[in-house]
């Protein structure tokens, strides 16, 4: 999962600097697969809790970890959305995918 993450950031920071829309709405389309990556850990996670409850400490602490690296594809996706605020004008950052296409192509 560690490297969905390092690359958003490197094509969100590329997006800003060569102002790219289709790198930026690609860093937002990656922010979806590294939420189901999240989610998707989280089920395996808490089934290795049901079946050894001794663990829970150890699972704590990866949990904490996934939730880092699922935030720092969050911070990589909301440099994306400036980028699209800074090329178009729009605000994207409470809008879901398909809608931000739309927006980038008008």
């Amino acid at each position: 999962m560690s490297f969905i993450p390092k690359s958003m950031t490197e094509n969100s920071l590329q997006a800003f600097d060569t102002h790219d829309l289709n790198m930026a709405i690609e860093v937002i389309r990656m922010n979806t697969e590294i939420e189901d990556y999240f989610k998707s850990d989280l089920r395996r996670l808490s089934t290795f809790i049901m079946e050894d409850s001794r663990n829970v400490g150890y699972v704590a602490d990866v949990v904490l970890g996934l939730r880092a690296l699922e935030r720092f594809g969050g911070h990589a996706k909301n440099i994306a959305g400036h980028v699209i605020f800074l090329v178009k004008g729009q605000d994207v950052r409470h809008e879901e995918l398909p809608v931000v296409e739309m927006e980038v192509r008008r």
